[in-house]
């Protein structure tokens, strides 16, 4: 995309008694490393405070190995938060706050932001794996929205196989985000969605 487990059946059943423990044994073992290894990899994250001009605080429980860039135009526009990896598999993350443009300016409900994700999806289908695309709803303690993930069908030299985006309610913010990624880094996008579930905007 732009910056726009198979496991067959065993047959337990023909095998002998002897041959029926080792096998079992050995998939517990399997399994014991697999739970340990998923704890293992749980990345901590460490809240940070991001100020958007005029209009408070947002924080992010971010994950620690994640840097981040926050692109700031100076006529106070809302910035956008790019977080890539330190080191590993490479990824991006884009996050923008928006508050109304004026006082009278009404931020889309979540019935229009539900159509908009829609329009989105519906773009990408056609040159996704997926074909149909799911929406997905994201809710927080203090946010709701919708996202969907597509992967792309042919990426060209350069350019990201899989996408997640989204639209999300904060108080009267307006949060995008979209989340870029390849294989190998398939962690990323649940880190991303348990960041934007836990987001907070003090005014």
């Amino acid at each position: 995309m732009r910056s726009d487990l198979y496991c067959p059946a065993l047959g337990l059943s023909r095998l002998a008694g002897d041959q029926k423990i080792l096998l079992t044994a050995r998939l517990a073992i399997v399994l014991l490393l697999l739970t340990t290894t998923s704890v293992v990899t749980a990345e901590e994250s460490a809240t940070r405070n991001y100020p958007l001009p005029d209009h408070g605080v947002v924080r992010l429980d971010v994950p620690k190995s994640w840097q981040e860039k926050i692109k700031q135009t100076p006529d106070k526009r809302p910035p956008t938060f790019i977080f890539t990896p330190q080191n590993g598999a490479t990824f991006l993350v884009v996050v923008t706050p928006i508050w109304p443009a004026g006082p009278n300016v009404m931020l889309p409900s979540l019935g229009e932001i539900k159509e908009s994700v829609a329009i989105a999806a519906n773009r990408v289908g056609p040159q996704s794996v997926e074909g149909s695309i799911k929406i997905q709803e994201l809710k927080g303690s203090s946010v709701d929205g919708y996202y969907f993930s597509a992967t792309d069908r042919a990426p060209s030299a350069g350019e990201f196989k899989y996408m997640t985006q989204g639209t999300l309610q904060l108080m009267n913010l307006l949060v995008t985000f979209a989340v870029m990624t390849n294989d190998g880094a398939e962690n990323v996008v649940p880190a991303t969605l348990e960041m934007l579930k836990g987001i907070i905007h003090a005014p």
